[in-house]
């Protein structure tokens, strides 16, 4: 068993707190070696979903139409939804710390 040290957990949860936005700028990376796939396109698809529900009342041509008002596409966001890290080296955010 692995305990992780304070400084991971706390990466961690700052990695699951950034906003798309931040995401899309490039503050996190996107877990391309996932080690469980199957989960992590159950996960973005259960996101999308909550996000289309909640912003479009369920309505994906309204939602996509709501995205592109930000010049995104739910093809553009839809790996966001899913793992990312925080990048080796990189600083956490004021106030994560």
């Amino acid at each position: 068993m692995t305990i992780a040290s304070p400084d991971s957990t706390l990466i961690g949860i700052v990695a699951k707190a950034i906003t798309l936005r931040e995401r899309l700028a490039g503050m996190l990376m996107l877990d391309i070696t996932t080690n469980h796939p199957a989960q992590n396109e159950q996960n973005i698809n259960a996101r999308l979903q909550r996000w289309v529900d909640s912003a479009a009342k369920g309505d994906v041509t309204k939602f996509a139409r709501r995205l592109a008002w930000d010049r995104l596409t739910v093809a553009a966001v839809r790996p966001w939804l899913g793992d990312v890290h925080w990048p080796i080296g990189t600083p956490l955010p004021r106030g994560a710390g």
